[in-house]
């Protein structure tokens, strides 16, 4: 995700995920943004944005408000997976291939779950994505809050 440049991050700007026709590589649906934003003093933030440095790097959050929901569209029972790399690298493929009756939809659980990005040097933050066993066989979508990540700033 893009590093957002603001003057202050939001307590929370809702956004909707939403990608059609999910396929049979991994896609990403979901990443940790990280934000920056002004520190002209240089001691607010310790890490500062490579392309201004009077501009310091707050972490990101994106903290799901709903469950994904998975539609199958097409006429025969299909899988989904759904995993979530850590900003670090690691992979967790937490709930396995979920079997979708045709026609049918299913929530899987991931309201209250925070994607973060802490490192400002590295190239994205906590990332979910999806695939399917079919190609465009599913529809996903869910509501999340993207926010800066309620993080220490400051303290000594």
């Amino acid at each position: 995700m893009a590093r957002i440049t603001c003057r202050q991050p939001s307590t929370g700007k809702p956004v909707n995920i939403h990608a059609e026709s999910v396929g049979l590589s991994w896609t990403t649906i979901a990443e940790a943004p990280d934000f920056s934003v002004p520190d002209p003093s240089g001691s607010q933030y310790t890490s500062r944005d490579p392309s201004d440095s009077s501009r310091g790097i707050a972490a990101g959050e994106i903290f799901f408000l709903t469950p994904l929901m998975a539609k199958n569209k097409t006429a025969a029972s299909r899988t989904i997976e759904v995993r979530f790399i850590s900003e670090a690298g690691a992979t967790n493929d937490a709930f396995g291939r979920i079997i979708v009756p045709a026609g049918e939809s299913v929530a899987i659980p991931l309201q209250g779950r925070s994607l973060v990005k802490r490192i400002s040097t590295s190239s994205s933050g906590d990332i979910i994505q999806v695939k399917a066993d079919a190609a465009s066989a599913f529809d996903v979508w869910a509501s999340v809050n993207e926010q800066a990540s309620a993080e220490h700033v400051g303290v000594v």
